[in-house]
């Protein structure tokens, strides 16, 4: 983009400034990069409060804390033009930030894991070039001071790769804490829901425990029970209904519950018996009846999700 960022730096002093140079403010003045600097901080500023807008206790102390953790340093300054009407200059340098080994290392795992993405590979796309823990591009800008001297005013582009860089990586730095704790607290959620379906599933398993019984008491049984055919109809009706809920949820609520989902298949086919299960009758459709008031407890839970 072409858009430009006037920054006004006050009350910097000239304090070595004598009456013989009052106008002669060079590119290379450390006040020209102490400007710069301002001005780049300031523009990653701006794009740190647009990307952590979402968490509302993020307080511009925390930004600007966060982002003073990166060393921006500038060097091979050099003056591209002088205005001859005028005291602007037009200047580049190679600026570069400085991120602490560890740091870097702690976020790009965090982003690897919480977003599946590579940092170096964003960084990169920021055109900035990595020397160790040292991240640098080369920056064209403009200076010019007041009449006085004691102000001078650096334009350069809103979106620069320094900028850019610095923000991204303060984002990640404010956000890493707030997702771990959002993961914390799926994953309790997550346990108190096995921990529940645990409990449902061992009073189902002492309900629907299948001990031998006499031939007469199995005859018996077989009069009052439903039939094996009936049984295995009654089951199928319900598993296809759980299969349409489970589709109904979504990806999202299908990436999240796949985990606690496989688990309660287990836990169902250890409890009931697989659908392959051999034996009597009468044990086949206590398997199925077990298998069907499970599964109808699991639509239940899956339509509240």
């Amino acid at each position: 983009m072409n858009n430009k960022l006037t920054i006004i730096s006050l009350a910097l002093l000239l304090a070595s400034c004598d009456s013989k140079n009052t106008n002669t403010i060079e590119c290379s003045s450390d006040i020209s990069s102490q400007t710069l600097t301002e001005s780049l901080k300031k523009s990653a500023l701006e794009q740190i409060s647009e990307q952590t807008s979402k968490y509302e206790d993020v307080t511009n102390a925390i930004k600007r804390s966060t982002l003073d953790k990166i060393i921006f340093d500038i060097k091979d300054i050099t003056t591209t033009s002088k205005d001859p009407n005028s005291s602007m200059r037009t200047c580049s340098a190679t600026v570069g930030i400085k991120i602490e080994p560890e740091q870097y290392s702690e976020l790009s795992d965090f982003y690897r894991l919480n977003y599946n993405k590579n940092l170096d590979k964003v960084m990169e796309r920021f055109n900035l070039e990595r020397n160790a823990n040292i991240f640098s591009t080369r920056i064209d800008y403009t200076i010019q001071p007041t009449d006085d001297n004691k102000t001078i005013f650096v334009k350069t582009s809103i979106n620069n790769s320094i900028s850019s860089g610095s923000a991204f990586i303060s984002t990640l730095a404010i956000v890493k804490p707030y997702r771990e704790q959002e993961r914390l607290l799926l994953e309790k959620k997550n346990q108190e829901k096995i921990q529940a379906q645990a409990q449902a599933q061992a009073q189902a398993q002492a309900q629907y425990k299948i001990e031998p019984q006499d031939p007469a008491l199995q005859r018996d049984n077989q009069l009052s029970n439903p039939s094996l055919t009936d049984s295995r109809d009654n089951f199928m009706a319900i598993d296809k209904k759980l299969s349409d809920v489970w589709h109904s949820l979504g990806q999202e609520k299908q990436k999240r519950l796949i985990t606690v989902q496989r688990q309660w298949i287990k836990n169902k086919e250890a409890i009931c018996g697989k659908i392959s299960i051999k034996g009597t009758d009468q044990e086949v459709i206590k398997m199925f009846k077990c298998q069907y008031d499970m599964t109808k407890i699991r639509i239940s839970e899956l339509m509240t999700e």
